[in-house]
């Protein structure tokens, strides 16, 4: 996947989130969007012990460079309240 690509991607996928702004730790629309982007790119998850939590291991996978240049889909889900 070339860089400009991956940055369409990228930005595509940080509007999408900010569409959906959910703040503290119930976020179920952010975190069915995470599952479903981690599901496309064919990772596996497990829901950690936190309300909205996940955890990712994309681990060393030589078969799908695609993962290589994903470090993070969203580290930190919850929305910042704006008045």
């Amino acid at each position: 996947m070339d860089y400009k690509k991956l940055n369409d991607i990228i930005i595509s996928m940080r509007r999408d989130l900010h569409k959906i702004p959910e703040v503290g730790t119930e976020l179920p629309q952010t975190k069915n969007y995470v599952i479903n982007k981690l599901k496309e790119l064919g990772l596996s998850y497990k829901e950690s012990s936190i309300d909205s939590g996940l955890v990712c291991d994309i681990g060393n996978n030589d078969d799908n460079k695609n993962i290589k240049n994903i470090a993070a889909i969203r580290a930190d889900m919850d929305a910042l309240p704006i008045e």
